[in-house]
């Protein structure tokens, strides 16, 4: 069985356990009330929010895990639906360091929130990003790619405030560099499929 279709079990796997559990949390919310309600704004209510985030990253074929880091912007339109935007920072190293790849993802995300009313809201998260690689191999050879990808993951908001709110998720992405010199160099593709585990704050204009 490929890599690819071994992360996709550990995503719904992950994906239907969330739901599981998000089921019986979301019926007991129900039956409270709503601090929306008395007008007062929620972290559900629909604002625009700045942040940034930073975790760790690994990809498959990668020498070890590494630190990322970048800003996020998020929009809640509904209670139980948002969308973010985002770019990142970075680097990698492959094949004990002979290869070198700083990228740069834009990505675009929606973000599904099964009970937005609970002071703990899990969340669902799928997107496609853009990713801008520059390449760096042993030698002074280099390249640079431009390449589509999609992630997929669950979440977790932390609101502090409804103004504040933490937030950290798990998202698998499925990647391919596409490297002209990078085949030349190793003799086939890097996979660099992966996961970045991520912690962010946003604040809200609300």
């Amino acid at each position: 069985m490929s890599t690819t279709w071994r992360r996709l079990e550990v995503v719904a796997v992950v994906i239907l356990a969330a739901l599981v559990w998000a089921a019986p949390v979301g019926a007991q919310e129900q039956e409270k009330p709503s601090p929306a309600q008395s007008g007062q704004p929620t972290a559900s209510s629909p604002a625009l929010g700045i942040g940034g985030r930073a975790g760790w990253l690994r990809s498959d074929d990668a020498d070890d895990t590494t630190l990322h880091g970048g800003a996020q912007l998020r929009l809640r339109l509904l209670p139980i639906l948002g969308l973010e935007g985002s770019i990142d920072y970075r680097k990698e190293e492959f094949d004990n360091g002979r290869i070198e790849i700083k990228s740069y993802p834009v990505l675009v995300s929606a973000l599904l929130y099964p009970i937005p009313t609970a002071p703990i809201q899990p969340y669902l998260i799928g997107g496609v990003g853009w990713y801008f690689n520059r390449i760096e191999i042993e030698g002074g050879r280099s390249d640079e790619t431009q390449r589509f990808g999609v992630h997929i993951g669950p979440g977790i908001d932390i609101p502090i405030t409804p103004q504040v709110v933490l937030n950290g998720d798990i998202r698998w992405y499925f990647l391919d560099v596409d490297s002209k010199r990078v085949r030349e160099a190793r003799r086939r593709d890097l996979d660099t499929d992966g996961w970045p585990a991520t912690v962010g704050v946003t604040f809200y204009f609300r």
